[in-house]
């Protein structure tokens, strides 16, 4: 089945059908778990750019899923009465798969935290080097910006 047919249109009225969806279903969801899992695993290991190019095929695999699963929902009924097992299985596959999604969630969430802070503290120490302390009238501290101010000359020849 490609991306292009419609799973959700797709009508169980056979024991060899509920099992074919629901083996098509597990499959792509190998695909997906093993995908989310080299994600995780990357972005832990710093190797953010690698974990990012994951992206597409993760979408891909995600919104097949979706449909397979929008799929499966449309047939519960036939599903339950041709290959209970099945639907047991693939109720406690996918349990194990939300967990695995949650800790991907929560590594990227921490690795955008992070990129976030590094560079605001990269701008905070570029811009801090660009400002002085001068003292204005009144011995009051007054921020200067080396930008505004034009370049000090000196002649050593008097």
């Amino acid at each position: 089945m490609t991306t292009a047919d419609a799973p959700s249109a797709r009508r169980v009225t056979t024991a060899e059908q509920a099992r074919a969806l629901l083996t098509e279903i597990a499959a792509v969801l190998d695909r997906l778990e093993k995908t989310l899992l080299d994600e995780t695993e990357l972005m832990q290991s710093g190797r953010i750019n690698e974990g990012l190019a994951l992206s597409p095929r993760k979408q891909d695999e995600a919104g097949l899923y979706m449909r397979l699963l929008e799929s499966v929902k449309a047939n519960a009924v036939a599903l339950a009465r041709f290959a209970p097992e099945g639907v047991e299985s693939l109720k406690t596959r996918h349990g194990v798969f939300a967990q695995q999604l949650h800790l991907n969630q929560t590594v990227i969430a921490t690795v955008k935290s992070v990129s976030e802070s590094l560079v605001r503290g990269l701008q905070v120490e570029a811009t801090s080097r660009q400002t002085l302390s001068v003292y204005g009238p009144g011995a009051a501290p007054v921020a200067a910006s080396t930008a505004a101010r034009s370049p000090l000359a000196l002649s050593v020849r008097l």
